[in-house]
């Protein structure tokens, strides 16, 4: 087995399965470490939604939206099985702070940006099938809009993308800890370990995948001459254990800005921004 590789990859999650993937598609030899389980960290506590962002709309976030737009549209090609169209109703009410036109004009701009061979583009659901959609607070309710995002499994998709890496001849070690790394003339030697054993490979370029834990990682990188400043960014997510409703749904957050999903998953509800 070969120590010498052209990129480390640290964290497992389905930025650095990403990350292996494609640089071994692209013939760089990849080695990629995990510290628990393939998508156990980050990647497991999402929503779930690969989407353009409709909240991009509204903050006039055109080219981002579009480009995440796109990238849905090339999972869902590539990845029928594990990226899935799925409905969502989008509800409307007096007390809100949208009105059904702003609404609506937001869902058009999306379907426009999400362009032709996509989902479906958003529809009003006609009055006399509001109360199909179990669990929806009806009182207030002026209109219901329904649009398809893409659901995932996302510990699912690491793992296929891993093994996509993996066939494309990338080393994937798991479970492994990162002891740390120093400079060499040509890159870094790296060392793991697992268990009692311990192991050292060599490598031109380390990519630090490991989202909330980047800094504990790279204060183990010795040598590096500055150490680059990253913002921590907070994101709740409510897992229950009870089905609230069979049907998916947006609803209006705090800010103008801002949706929050419902969705079934598995035999609960999750619940997040």
């Amino acid at each position: 087995m070969s120590t010498e590789f052209d990129l480390c990859v640290v964290g497992g999650g389905i930025v650095g399965a990403g990350i292996a993937q494609a640089a071994a598609l692209n013939g760089l030899s990849t080695l990629i470490i995990e510290r628990k389980g393939w998508g156990s960290g980050n990647t497991c506590r999402s929503d779930k939604l690969i989407n353009g962002g409709l909240e991009n709309i509204y903050r006039l976030q055109f080219l981002h939206a579009r480009e995440r737009l796109l990238e849905r549209r090339t999972l869902m090609e590539i990845a029928p099985g594990l990226v899935q169209p799925s409905w969502f109703y989008l509800p409307v009410y007096r007390t809100g702070r949208h009105t059904p036109f702003a609404t609506g004009l937001q869902l058009l701009t999306y379907d426009l940006l999400g362009g032709r061979g996509g989902t479906p583009w958003h529809q009003r659901v006609p009055q006399g099938e509001w109360r199909e959609l179990d669990g929806l607070n009806q009182h207030n309710l002026q209109v219901v809009f329904a649009f398809q995002e893409a659901f995932t499994d996302d510990v699912q998709l690491t793992q296929e993308v891993i093994r996509s890496a993996k066939y494309h001849g990338a080393l994937a070690l798991c479970p492994v800890n990162f002891d740390g790394a120093r400079r060499t003339e040509d890159g870094y030697r790296v060392q793991v370990t697992k268990g009692p054993r311990t192991r050292t490979f060599y490598c031109r370029f380390i990519a630090n995948a490991t989202g909330a834990w980047s800094n504990d990682v790279t204060v183990k990188i010795a040598g590096l001459n500055r150490l680059p400043e990253t913002r921590q960014v907070k994101c709740t997510y409510i897992e229950f254990d009870q089905m609230l409703s069979s049907k998916r749904f947006f609803l209006e957050g705090k800010r103008r800005d801002q949706y929050i999903s419902v969705a079934p998953w598995r035999d609960g509800t999750l619940v997040g921004p």
